[in-house]
């Protein structure tokens, strides 16, 4: 077993991890596997292929043009009666 020395305040961040049951050893491995899994998923996702995220951008700016242009047509159509009340 060996020491490790952390300032007062890392003690009390790591001791807020630590569920009851669990050693200090627990939180630092379940800190370093979830470190280890976003090393991962940046390194997948930095060696991905940039098609796939193009497709899922293309595909939600024509969804949010869709919506866009659902609204405008919304409002143009309460203008349009509130125009038609206000004339009569």
């Amino acid at each position: 077993m060996t020491t490790l020395h952390v300032k007062e305040n890392t003690w009390r961040e790591l001791n807020k991890l630590k569920k009851p049951g669990e050693t200090m050893d627990d939180v630092i491995r379940k800190l370093l596997e979830i470190m280890n899994e976003v090393k991962e998923t940046q390194n997948d996702l930095l060696n991905s292929d940039n098609t796939s995220f193009d497709e899922l951008l293309d595909e939600f700016c024509s969804i949010t043009d869709e919506e866009f242009q659902g609204v405008i047509s919304g409002t143009k159509r309460s203008f349009q009666k509130r125009n038609l009340r206000e004339n009569k």
